[in-house]
């Protein structure tokens, strides 16, 4: 993993299922494998850097890569997202005008998903 390799390829080179790692490592299964899951742990994040500084190194420009394909990695593989800055653009604060008022009796009750 610290070359970037994810658990299909460590399932891979075990010659067991993704399912079969999971199971490894899952603390309430009975074929629970404590150091096993500390290792993958720790190769997550020896994956991680690995991408890492495949990104650093492009930015740099001391390697090409297709950006679009290493971005959706990231998101994918890590759970980056986008940033989505909902300040105005004067950073003041927004103002809500619009007031909602309730009144008992006027919504209509939303029936439950399991009611046909």
């Amino acid at each position: 993993m610290s070359q970037g390799a994810g658990v299909t390829e460590i399932a891979a080179a075990f010659r067991v299922s993704r399912q079969t790692i999971y199971t490894w490592i899952d603390p309430e299964h009975k074929q629970f494998r404590r150091r096993f899951a500390q290792a993958l742990e720790i190769g997550e994040e020896l994956c991680e850097a690995w991408w890492l500084r495949v990104g650093r190194q492009a930015a740099c420009g001391k390697r090409v890569i297709q950006q679009s394909t290493w971005i959706f990695n990231m998101k994918n593989r890590f759970g980056w997202r986008d940033k989505i800055d909902l300040g105005s653009a004067t950073d003041r604060p927004l103002r809500i005008e619009k007031k909602v008022y309730v009144i008992e009796g006027q919504c209509e009750r939303i029936p439950d998903d399991k009611e046909d």
